[in-house]
């Protein structure tokens, strides 16, 4: 589901000079993010415990949502309903 909704928010919010871009942008993150995130946890893991990775990981990710929604507040505002009026100002 989070890939459909980041999709949609991706092709409807972004302008179309910048389109092929933000998609290159996003598969990469895609692709290579759950890699990256197996090889951490694994570290992780073999230095601490498997249960201390699986808490650790979870925390850290609740922590940078937070996080992120204080440094960008737009993305608590986020509305789709906005997006017709705003989708291709140019």
């Amino acid at each position: 589901m989070s890939g459909v909704f980041r999709g949609t928010i991706e092709q409807l919010s972004v302008p179309d000079s910048l389109r092929g871009r933000i998609s290159a942008a996003s598969l990469v993150v895609v692709a290579g993010g759950p890699a990256l995130g197996d090889v951490e946890a694994g570290a992780v893991a073999s230095l601490v415990s498997p249960t201390f990775s699986v808490v650790s990981g979870g925390i850290a990710c609740v922590v940078g949502a937070i996080l992120l929604g204080v440094l960008v507040p737009e993305f608590t505002r986020y509305n789709a309903r906005n997006l017709g009026t705003n989708a291709n100002p140019g």
